[in-house]
């Protein structure tokens, strides 16, 4: 596999997960992730099964950095108001929902 199909991998997974109103955010928890994992040799651009066959390692290695992100979350929530579009589905759902508590 080339550097160009691993780039591919990567940017693809940013963009599924880039979704939301927090773009830093997600792009920080994406790296954090891909950094540990890798440094656990858990090659998951690589080697796409690695992330299944470690899967310990792997929910290990998301939760912590989501945890640390949903206090930051919470921080920056307190301190700031956000304009939130009313006609965008995804924001009222999450509104309602009460994400990030």
């Amino acid at each position: 596999m080339d550097k160009r199909e691993i780039v591919a991998r990567y940017l693809l997974l940013n963009a599924v997960l880039d979704q939301g109103p927090d773009v830093i955010g997600v792009r920080e928890l994406l790296k954090d992730v891909t950094n540990n994992l890798y440094k656990n040799e858990v090659r998951i651009f690589h080697r796409s099964l690695d992330f299944f066959k470690e899967l310990n390692i792997s929910i290990d290695n998301i939760l912590l950095p989501h945890k640390s992100m949903k206090k930051y979350a919470r921080k920056i929530g307190r301190k700031q108001i956000i304009q939130i579009p009313k006609d965008t589905i995804f924001f009222s759902l999450n509104l309602k929902e009460g994400s990030y508590q």
